[in-house]
């Protein structure tokens, strides 16, 4: 929405940086969110996403602080796990475990919890 929004700004000739400023804004609040996940994970747990989406029960990737998050984590090194529903968006899917992966595993949290596997849970 926000690209958008700029995109119109521009587009009828004025110079506005509200989008822009939101735009940074949420780029540091992702940063921030990762930062302070791995702060509160004091045991050092493997991490858990129910949704990795924009928001719960959709599939739109765009945008999705959890799945920036997610990133983020499997860039520092950590372990994740994804709830695997109907939402989760083959080709996201592919791309991260292309790029990361045993490190990110599609795995329902009832099979993890049967197992005893302690888990930082994330819901954004």
């Amino acid at each position: 929405d926000n690209k958008s929004f700029s995109n119109f700004i521009e587009s009828i000739g004025m110079n506005y940086d509200y989008a822009e400023v939101n735009d940074r804004f949420n780029r540091k609040h992702v940063e921030f969110l990762t930062d302070y996940f791995i702060i509160k994970n004091a045991d050092n747990r493997d991490f858990y996403f129910p949704y990795i989406s924009y928001k719960p029960g959709v599939k739109i990737f765009e945008e999705s602080h959890q799945l920036a998050v997610c990133r983020n984590l499997l860039a520092k090194g950590f372990k994740v796990y994804v709830e695997p529903t109907q939402f989760v968006d083959a080709d996201v899917q592919e791309a991260l475990e292309t790029e990361f992966g045993n490190q990110i595993q599609f795995v329902a949290l009832a099979d993890l919890e049967k197992n005893n596997h302690l888990l930082y849970k994330i819901n954004l």
